[in-house]
């Protein structure tokens, strides 16, 4: 063997040996790194905990205002007896928003959303019709510059108006389910 060789097999194993050291130092660091990684994220379980517990307060919290809220703008329109109807506040807004139009053009599609939802009984009903109307920008986006239009108009919000088409809605497809508006004050 000549000497050129021997070097040559000595530098080879010297690089080895030098990139298991590096590999290994690097592997050695990077097994630190998790561990830190690993000790911080067991440092925020707690405050993940915490701010989870205190989504659901507020979860529930925000049930209630919507609940409040609610019951405030249907009032507005729909006073609160059973079954609720439009007074003159919610008859004008049905007539000039052209919210009324819209239920009449779209009611069968409506229906059928309805229909599919399966109410058991007259007050089922009625909030599905409710639920469906006010998803209706959502299925229907090209109604919403009109009735937005409507709202501004008759000095109104997107919502209330969604609303009283929903009520309007409710008097057309009732008996359609197999209800009739007597049926919901028997829940």
């Amino acid at each position: 063997m000549s000497i050129g060789l021997i070097i040559s097999l000595v530098g080879v194993a010297l690089a080895a040996i030098m990139a298991i050291c590096k590999a290994s130092s690097a592997w050695g660091s990077m097994e630190v790194n998790i561990k830190h990684i690993n000790s911080t994220l067991d440092g925020l379980k707690p405050s993940i905990d915490k701010t989870s517990s205190m989504l659901t307060d507020i979860d529930k919290r925000l049930a209630v205002v919507e609940y409040s809220f609610r019951k405030t703008l249907t009032d507005e329109v729909a006073p609160a007896n059973s079954p609720r109807n439009l007074n003159k506040r919610g008859e004008s807004i049905l007539e000039s928003s052209g919210i009324k139009d819209v239920v009449e053009k779209e009611k069968s599609d409506l229906l059928n959303i309805i229909r599919a939802r399966a109410p058991k009984n007259a007050y089922d009903a009625e909030a599905a019709i409710l639920n469906v109307v006010s998803e209706l920008l959502d299925r229907k986006p090209e109604y919403t510059e009109k009735l937005k239009e409507g709202a501004f108009r008759c000095g109104a919000d997107i919502q209330t108006v969604l609303l009283v088409g929903g009520f309007h809605l409710r008097n057309l497809v009732f008996p359609s389910l197999g209800f009739t508006l007597d049926d919901i004050d028997k829940k």
